[in-house]
């Protein structure tokens, strides 16, 4: 019985994440869809952690436990992607593949990929590093505040950061135009 219990609840963890990745990208198509609407000569304030707006300073500790700051201590990469990610979420670990490949293609050419991860414990995202050997940094957000700063519904979501970091997309995982997306930011 306990067994069964145990299934049900992972089967509806998946589900639960599944719905939140879907709304997360009904969500930021419609912030694209305003943004690209706005044709006008003013500037209008986007919504924190929308494309379009500034991105959200934070400081966050790294898996040795060192505080990170994403202003201060990445402020000469041209180009950051920001990944809310978690080690449950079989379409996060389904990214980290491509991410690896990217990072190791394009980090030397000013590209930074970090890895956020929302209420896990160290150990358990040590874990995932290690056995994935992920080569950017991966940062704990503890109590997800920066999590719930960006707005961040469903995860995997993926935010590009331009030289100026400013947020010019935000789309939930799978299936990217990370090379694409990359040249139009300038890193070839």
């Amino acid at each position: 019985m306990l067994k069964k219990l145990v299934l049900v609840a992972i089967i509806l963890n998946c589900l639960a994440g599944i719905v939140l990745t879907c709304m997360a990208g009904e969500i930021d198509e419609l912030e694209l869809s305003k943004s690209a609407g706005n044709s006008n000569s003013q500037r209008q304030v986007q919504p924190a952690g929308s494309p379009g707006g500034q991105a959200i300073d934070f400081t966050l500790k790294n898996l040795a436990g060192n505080e990170v700051s994403l202003m201060k201590d990445f402020a000469k990469k041209k180009v950051i992607i920001l990944v809310f990610s978690a080690t449950w979420c079989s379409y996060c670990v389904q990214e980290i593949p491509a991410l690896k490949a990217l990072y190791n293609k394009y980090n030397y050419k000013g590209l930074e990929i970090i890895h956020i991860d929302p209420k896990e414990s160290r150990d358990r995202v040590q874990k995932l590093v290690d056995k994935y050997k992920i080569p950017y940094p991966v940062l704990l957000d503890e109590k997800g505040e920066i999590t719930g700063q960006y707005k961040i519904l469903g995860i995997p979501t993926i935010i590009y950061l331009d030289q100026k970091r400013n947020i010019k997309w935000r789309s939930s995982g799978g299936e990217q135009d990370y090379e694409g997306r990359l040249q139009e930011l300038g890193i070839k």
